[in-house]
C-alpha cells in the first residue's frame, strides 16, 4: 500500500465511520490540545482555593483577589455584574438562591465566616402599599389646587421604589402647610429567644404580612419580614441571626410592603415625598422632601415653584422572587425569566423591573443567553429571539423548529450566538435563526452518550467544553468531558476529557477559565491548565482500508527534546512535597480508609485509601511517547518512542486495516507508516 503520513491533527467526527474519516482525524481522542493541529496534551489543573460551603459547589465567582473570595454556592447559581456607572466595587447581582440579591467586594466578607458571599441585600426596592393621610394646616391666601402625595424608598445606593397608593385629595391655597401623617407605623420593640415583639396600636396587620422594619440603617433594621398577628396592637416576626447588632428595645417604624416580597435585609435608609402638581402639560408628582425612613410625620410648605424633579420610579417594581437565569446586556438591560415569562431590567437600573417589559413565551424558558442586545430564550420547546435594544419596545420572534434546551447550566452566549444542549445535539441560535450545528459532527443516537440533560458548559477561546454526568458513587458525581473546537469555522472536531468537574466560571477580567471538584469532603477551586504537569493524551487514527499488506516501518516526528527548566523542575518538586506531606496528615489523623470492601467494586483499588500518589519530579530529559499499532483490529506492536528516527516494525502477518495509537505528553508534528523502512530515511 502507500506511504501513510498523518499531520494537522484533529479531533473526533463520532458521526463518521472509522474507515471514511479524513486522514488527520482521530476515532479517538483524549486529553488532547489540537488548537495547533500539533498532538499536544493539555496542562494540568492547579488549585488555587478550597471552598467551605458543605457539600458539592455548583457555582463559583471571584468578588476581588481570585485566591481569596470566591463567591460559591451548591446550587445553580446566575451572576451577573451590574452595569453601574463609576462602580468601583464590583457590585454583582445573581439569582438562584431564596430570593434575586446583590452584593459587592465589600460586602462578600462583610460578616464572620468563609462562606461567601456572608452578607448581600435583596435586589429590588419594595414599595409601601398603605396611602399616608395629609391634612390642611395654617396659613395661605390666593386660589386653592388640590393636591395629593406619595413617598417611595430610597437605598444607600440611591436606588428608589414605586410610590405607595395616592394619599386622600385636599384643596391648599399658596403658603398653606399641609401636614402628613400615617407614614408608616411606629412600634417598640423587644426581643427574646430569637423573636423580636413589636408593640404597635392599632396596627391592622394580618398573620404573613410582609412588612418593612425601618429604623437605623445597621443589624436587624431595614429588612422585610414575615410577621404573626399577636393581637390588635402587637406582632412579632424572628430576628436576623446573620444581623451584626441586633435591635434591643426601642421605636422603629413598620411599613407594609406587597405580599410578594422577598423576606430579607435592604438598603433602604430614606423616603422620598411627592406631590401633584399641574400645568398645562398635564399632572404630575413632582419631588418635595428627602425624610429619614423612621420619619412618620412631615409638614409641607413647599412653595409650587420650588418643587423638584417628576416622580420617575412609577412602576419600577423588584424582580419577582424566582427570577432566574440572570443575563446582563450591553446596553444595562438585565434579564431573567419565571416559567415561560422573561422579564427585561430599566436600562442600567438592575433593581427595577417594570411589569410592562415582560414577554411572555409559548414554553416554558429553560435558560437565557444573549448575542449583542439579542437575548435568546432557549425553552423546553421552540427558541424565541427578543430584540433587547429597548426594553420598552421587545420584540419577540419565534423560531419554527423544535429545538429544546435539556440542560440550563449547558446554554454559554458567544460572539457566533448562544449555544445549548438540546436532545439531538448543539444548538446555535443568533439573530440570523437557530440550527443544530452538531449534526454532521455527532449523530443524534450518540449524542445521548454525553448524557446531555447533564451537561455544564464554558466557551473558552473559541471552544465549547463541557462536563457531564454518567452517575453518582459514594456521594461523588462520575463522569467525563468533551471539547468541540471549530465553532464560528464550520469544521467541527470533537476531543474527550477523562475527568470530571462540577463547575466552571470563566473570568471576563482575566480570561482565565477555574472548575471546581469535590472530592466527597473537600471543595477545590482550580486553574484550568494551571499547574506545570501534563495530562496524558490518546490519539488514535481512523482505520486506513488496504489491499492485504503488513506495515515494516513507522516514525513518530516529535520535539522529544523540548524539556523542563529549573524552575518547572522546581514547581514540580514543590507539589511533590505538598503531596507527601499531605498524605503524612492523613496518615497521623488514621484517615488511610484502606479497609477491603470499603467501598463499592471498581470504585477504589483493593486496600485504596484517601492518599495519593506523589508525581514523579521529572529531570531535563526528553519525553518518550508510547506507539501502538493495530491491524485488522488486533493490536500487532507496542514501542515506546524517544526520537523521531524509523523504526522497524514485526512481521509474521498481513492485514487489510491498519490503525495507530500514540499516548505521552510529547509535541507530535507527524506519524509516518511504510512498507520498508527506505521509505521512510528521508522523510
Amino acid at each position: 500500500m502507500a506511504r501513510i503520513s498523518i499531520q494537522n491533527f484533529v479531533g473526533e467526527i463520532p458521526r463518521a465511520s472509522p474507515r471514511l474519516l479524513p486522514i488527520n482525524s482521530a476515532q479517538e481522542a483524549t486529553n488532547c490540545k489540537l488548537w495547533s493541529h500539533e498532538l499536544l496534551p493539555w496542562r494540568g489543573l492547579e488549585v488555587i482555593n478550597n471552598p467551605t460551603k458543605t457539600g458539592p459547589i455548583l457555582t463559583i465567582y471571584p468578588l476581588a483577589d481570585v485566591s481569596t473570595y470566591w463567591m460559591h454556592w451548591i446550587e445553580d447559581v446566575d451572576v451577573a455584574r451590574g452595569p453601574i456607572a463609576g462602580d468601583e466595587t464590583k457590585r454583582s447581582y445573581y439569582t438562584g438562591t431564596d430570593a434575586p440579591r446583590v452584593t459587592d467586594h465589600d460586602m462578600v466578607h462583610a460578616s464572620a465566616g468563609t462562606n461567601y458571599p456572608t452578607d448581600s441585600y435583596l435586589l429590588g426596592i419594595p414599595a409601601a402599599t398603605a396611602a399616608l393621610t395629609s391634612t390642611l394646616g395654617a396659613g395661605g391666601s390666593g386660589t386653592a389646587v388640590a393636591r395629593a402625595y406619595v413617598i417611595t424608598f430610597v437605598s444607600g445606593w440611591s436606588e428608589e421604589s414605586a410610590p405607595n397608593a395616592v394619599s386622600n385629595i385636599v384643596s391648599a391655597m399658596p403658603g398653606q402647610t399641609v401636614d402628613l401623617s400615617a407614614m408608616g407605623k411606629a412600634a417598640t420593640l423587644t426581643q427574646a429567644a430569637g423573636v423580636a415583639t413589636a408593640a404597635c396600636t392599632g396596627h391592622g396587620f394580618s398573620t404573613g404580612d410582609k412588612l418593612l422594619i425601618g429604623g437605623a440603617n445597621q443589624g436587624d433594621y431595614n429588612r422585610v419580614v414575615a410577621i404573626t398577628n399577636t393581637g390588635a396592637n402587637s406582632f412579632t416576626y424572628p430576628i436576623d441571626n446573620t444581623a451584626t447588632v441586633s435591635p434591643a428595645t426601642g421605636t422603629i417604624a413598620v411599613f407594609k410592603v406587597a405580599a410578594g416580597s422577598a423576606p430579607g435585609r435592604t438598603n433602604i435608609t430614606t423616603k422620598y415625598i411627592y406631590r401633584v402638581a399641574t400645568s398645562d402639560s398635564g399632572a404630575a408628582y413632582l419631588f418635595v422632601a428627602s425624610v429619614a425612613i423612621g420619619t412618620l410625620t412631615y409638614a409641607d410648605s413647599i412653595a409650587d415653584t420650588a418643587l423638584g424633579e417628576e416622580l420617575a420610579t412609577t412602576d419600577w417594581l423588584p424582580p419577582p422572587t424566582g427570577l432566574a437565569g440572570l443575563i446582563s446586556l450591553p446596553n444595562g438591560v438585565m434579564a431573567g425569566f419565571v416559567g415561560n415569562q422573561v422579564y427585561l431590567s430599566e436600562p442600567y437600573a438592575p433593581y427595577a423591573w417594570p411589569l410592562k417589559y415582560k414577554q411572555v413565551t409559548d414554553f416554558p424558558v429553560v435558560s437565557l443567553g444573549h448575542m449583542g442586545t439579542t437575548i435568546i430564550a432557549a425553552t423546553s420547546g421552540k427558541p424565541y429571539l427578543i430584540n433587547g435594544i429597548d426594553p420598552a419596545y421587545a420584540a419577540p420572534s419565534q423560531h419554527p423548529g423544535i429545538m429544546p434546551c435539556v440542560s440550563k447550566r449547558g446554554l454559554v452566549s458567544t460572539e457566533f450566538g448562544v449555544l445549548y444542549p438540546s436532545s439531538a445535539g448543539l444548538v446555535m441560535a443568533n439573530g440570523g435563526g437557530a440550527e443544530l450545528i452538531t449534526l454532521a459532527l455527532i449523530d443524534p443516537d450518540d449524542w445521548e452518550a454525553f448524557a446531555p440533560t447533564t451537561i455544564h458548559a464554558e466557551f473558552y477561546n473559541g471552544a465549547y467544553i463541557a462536563f457531564y454526568s454518567t452517575g453518582i458513587v459514594d456521594g461523588i458525581t462520575q463522569g467525563r468531558g468533551f471539547i468541540i473546537e471549530g465553532i464560528g469555522r464550520g469544521d467541527l472536531h470533537l476531543t474527550e476529557l477523562d475527568f470530571y468537574r462540577y463547575g466552571m466560571f470563566l473570568d471576563p477580567d482575566t480570561d482565565t477559565l477555574y472548575l471546581v471538584n469535590y472530592d466527597g469532603t473537600t471543595n477545590s477551586i482550580e486553574e484550568w491548565e494551571g499547574s506545570i504537569t501534563r495530562k496524558t493524551y490518546r490519539w488514535k487514527s481512523k482505520v486506513f482500508a488496504h489491499r492485504p499488506t503488513c506495515q515494516q516501518a513507522a516514525k513518530v516526528v516529535a520535539r522529544y527534546s523540548e524539556t523542563l527548566d529549573a524552575a518547572d523542575v522546581a514547581a514540580y518538586q514543590a507539589l511533590h512535597d505538598a503531596q507527601v506531606a499531605a498524605n503524612a496528615a492523613i496518615i497521623a489523623a488514621g484517615l488511610g480508609r484502606g479497609a477491603v470492601n470499603g467501598g463499592a467494586v471498581n470504585v477504589y483499588a483493593v486496600n485504596g485509601n484517601d492518599m495519593v500518589e506523589p508525581v514523579e519530579v521529572p529531570t531535563a530529559e526528553p519525553s518518550s511517547i508510547e506507539f501502538k499499532l493495530y491491524a485488522d483490529g488486533v493490536l500487532r506492536y507496542t514501542k515506546v518512542v524517544s526520537d523521531s528516527k524509523p523504526f522497524r516494525l514485526p512481521g509474521g502477518y498481513t492485514g487489510k486495516e491498519t490503525e495507530v495509537e500514540l499516548s505521552g505528553v510529547a509535541p507530535v508534528l507527524e506519524i509516518v507508516l511504510a512498507e520498508n523502512i527506505s521509505e521512510l530515511r528521508d522523510s
